[in-house]
């Protein structure tokens, strides 16, 4: 018998994971697949204070994502309306998965317009 949730496996005559407190199963739970998901980016901004928000916003909303830059967006203070040469894009991106990224630039967009969006 196997725990569906952290895999342990006991012996015949138990019926429940003692640590997940859930039913046991006669099978082992699948191996998560090891493929990643492609992701897109659903925000650029070189604003070092709107990015703790949007965290917080897909984090509350359990979508994954990934920040790429944000280390870099404190030594570019720039602002949401920064002057920024052509062609040049300082700040932080962050991706989430495809599957969810419409649902993650509909949760941005009902929160408030956010400057330096990318569509």
């Amino acid at each position: 018998m196997f725990c569906p949730e952290c895999g342990a496996e006991f012996r015949d005559g138990v019926y429940q994971c003692a640590d997940c407190e859930v039913s046991l199963v006669p099978t082992p739970p699948e191996e998560p697949s090891h493929e990643a998901e492609p992701s897109v980016e659903v925000l650029r901004s070189a604003d070092a204070a709107l990015l703790p928000v949007v965290k917080s916003l897909f984090a509350s909303a359990d979508i994954p994502y990934t920040v790429q830059g944000d280390e870099s967006s404190g030594l570019f203070p720039f602002g949401p309306t920064a002057m920024v040469p052509e062609g040049r894009r300082f700040g932080a991106v962050i991706r989430v998965p495809e599957s969810r990224a419409e649902e993650a630039k509909a949760l941005l967009e009902s929160t408030a317009p956010v400057e330096g969006e990318s569509s």
